[in-house]
């Protein structure tokens, strides 16, 4: 409405001659002005573009037509640099830069807003800081202009770029500026940008101190305590129940004016709630909001750690973490559910029984109830995180980036138990949804469970995975190394078993399954767990070559019973293995290809004692990478197989005596 209210008015003026009305023209001017404003605030820069075209052809000289383009051509210096800032959002630097040039040329103090204009415009396009900030310099010391204001934007530049010694020294200024005036208070986001700032300088304390002199109250007990709220409630509640018991006598025909009265008293009480929350100085304007509260905490739990206190960010982070684990999907949806009174509640949900989380309860849970504890620093950690939804005033990177921080520290202080089971639960609740940070998040503990030998939980942690995608072979490449690594064969027996049953198809949970059945020498579950998986996908050499491997094991049985029709299914799959690798599409050249298929035929020829057909074949290996070797081919490390082939031809010689 506002743009066509003002289309409309410039329509009308352009009807008027502006060399007989001078009024009719400043009346164009500023609805062209205000136009141009409201469509840039729109983002339409194209339509405010073409705005300011028509008007610069009714008053641009006719001698020369072409200064719309790089000259304001008379117009005022305002609608020109709008017109710029137009062609800047539009990446169009030589035009925008043309304009600023008439700007620029102008007294600072008379046009100080519209270089303020500028500097914004190139902020907002995120990869011009630099610009912004020669510009904002220009502004600095100017009394006439909101110095704090500039003072921000000049040290936000500069904390994006990188040059961190002025950013906190003008984030410093402008927190000395809020403080001292009448009419401001210290801004928390402020603050926050200030220690981030500090904590990139790697100057905690330095940050530490800007929080203790700028915004002590951070450390002071949250806004509402929860249980003002919870004591009415069961009052009102009690009171209620007591006027039901001794109305029962009544007849069941007065019974839906009870109900009536009594919706009238519910909101009786609400409006008397409302008028106490009015009155209660913790929700004045100058109160902190809990939400940038907990940021705050968290960042402090960050410079104390680069202080060398990383026990703090522990006793910030894990009361977080917890206390958001128990915040249902009905807090979230936004029905607030009772707040949380006693420790154990936190983790109702979670595996109680676990080392892990005993730690995280003896250490970082406090009781808030008790006076001594709810005053104390993980006590007013705690009512923070409870009077908000943690997912929301956080965000899932930032939640994300917390748990990650709190696992190292924890593995940093010794506990890498706790550390993988905080992982491991976070992972399992809904708090993150993305893939790749639950990925994240189970591949940290998996690592922390490998270097510390916990075998159990590094198995756990790579089941995990399977059961996020089940149809991932990045995932199962993973879980068989793990297990591999670690020697637990019997562990995963049940879990494949029950895999299968749910899903009867899964290739490499049957391909699985047949090397665990070859582990345990069992060559006719072996054969026939590979055989499915061979119907599944038949041109996979993979599992071509392990099914010859398995008539091969089986061939060398005492018990067998057609050895040499065994031996020769074993040679048939192997060769067909061949013939598959070479020719199936892969990244590896055909060349390197084709010597895996030559070392491995010669180990299948080895190990029956065939070694007049395995020597020929050890040969060709070596010969090949003798000849790269000469012509000075670069060959990856891991496809060298010239090591392995000479030690089983040593292997040969010595058993033959050569």
């Amino acid at each position: 409405e506002a743009v066509d209210a003002l289309t409309k008015c410039i329509e009308k003026a352009a009807t008027l001659d502006p060399t007989r009305n001078l009024h009719s023209s400043k009346y164009e001017l500023n609805a062209v002005n205000m136009l141009a404003d409201l469509y840039i605030t729109l983002k339409k820069y194209r339509e405010a573009i073409e705005v300011i075209h028509h008007l610069h052809a009714r008053y641009a000289s006719t001698q020369d037509p072409d200064q719309v383009e790089g000259d304001p051509g008379g117009l005022p210096l305002d609608i020109a640099v709008k017109y710029g800032i137009c062609h800047l959002f539009e990446r169009d630097f030589t035009t925008a830069e043309s304009m600023f040039t008439h700007l620029f040329a102008q007294d600072v103090e008379v046009f100080g807003d519209l270089y303020l204009d500028v500097a914004d415009a190139y902020i907002a396009l995120g990869d011009q800081d630099r610009e912004a900030a020669a510009i904002l310099q220009q502004l600095l010391g100017r009394e006439e202009f909101p110095i704090e204001q500039i003072w921000i934007k000049f040290a936000a530049c500069h904390d994006r770029l990188g040059i961190y010694d002025v950013a906190v020294e003008y984030y410093e200024k402008a927190l000395a500026h809020q403080r001292s005036s009448p009419d401001l208070t210290v801004d928390p986001e402020l603050m926050l940008q200030s220690m981030q700032a500090t904590r990139k300088k790697n100057s905690p304390l330095e940050g530490i101190a800007l929080l203790q002199e700028y915004l002590p109250e951070t450390m002071c007990p949250p806004i509402r305590p929860y249980w003002i709220n919870t004591s009415q409630k069961r009052k009102d509640q009690d009171s209620a129940s007591g006027q039901g018991d001794g109305n029962g006598k009544y007849s069941k025909e007065d019974g839906d004016s009870d109900v009536d009265e009594l919706e009238e008293d519910d909101e009786d009480d609400e409006d008397q709630t409302r008028m106490e929350m009015a009155h209660d100085p913790s929700l004045s304007v100058d109160a902190m909001e809990n939400g940038i509260r907990l940021k705050l905490l968290i960042e402090y739990g960050h410079l104390k750690k680069l202080s060398g206190e990383a026990e703090v960010l522990c006793q910030v982070g894990i009361p977080i973490i917890l206390t958001s684990l128990s915040q249902t999907s009905f807090r979230l949806s936004g029905r607030v559910k009772n707040p949380l009174v006693e420790p154990q509640d936190v983790i109702s949900e979670s595996d109680a029984q676990s080392m892990g989380f005993q730690v995280l309860k003896s250490e970082y849970l406090v009781d808030i109830t008790d006076s001594k504890q709810r005053e104390s620093f993980m006590g007013i950690v705690m009512r923070v995180a409870q009077q908000i939804v943690i997912s929301r005033a956080l965000g899932e990177q930032r939640y994300y980036n917390l748990v990650i921080d709190v696992a190292q520290t924890l593995t940093e202080l010794d506990k890498y138990v706790a550390a993988i089971e905080l992982l491991t639960d976070v992972n399992t609740s809904d708090k993150i949804s993305k893939p790749t940070l639950r990925f994240e998040l189970r591949f940290l503990a998996l690592v922390i469970a490998l270097e510390f030998k916990e075998n159990r939980m590094a198995y756990e942690c790579a089941r995990l995975n399977i059961m996020e995608d089940p149809h991932n072979l990045g995932y199962w490449n993973l879980f068989s190394r793990v297990i591999a690594i670690t020697g637990v064969f019997s562990w995963h027996q049940k879990f494949l078993a029950k895999l299968l049953r749910d899903d009867p198809e899964s290739y490499p949970a049957i391909l699985l399954a047949g090397h665990q059945s070859s582990a345990w020498d069992i060559a006719s579950l072996t054969v026939g767990e590979l055989t499915l998986a061979h119907q599944k996908h038949p041109n996979d050499p993979l599992t071509l070559f392990c099914i010859g491997l398995a008539f091969l094991s089986a061939s060398m049985q005492r018990t067998i019973n057609d050895r040499q029709h065994t031996v020769a299914k074993a040679f048939a799959f192997l060769q067909s293995y061949e013939r598959t690798r070479i020719t199936a599409p892969s990244d590896i050249t055909s060349e390197i290809r084709q010597v895996e298929a030559w070392y491995n035929i010669g180990r299948a020829h080895q190990q029956l004692g065939l070694f007049h057909l395995a020597i020929p074949m050890y040969e060709r290996v070596l010969r090949f990478f003798e000849t790269s070797k000469q012509q000075q081919r670069e060959m990856p490390p891991e496809y060298l197989l010239c090591r392995e082939t000479a030690y089983n031809l040593s292997l040969i010689y010595k058993q033959r005596y050569a």
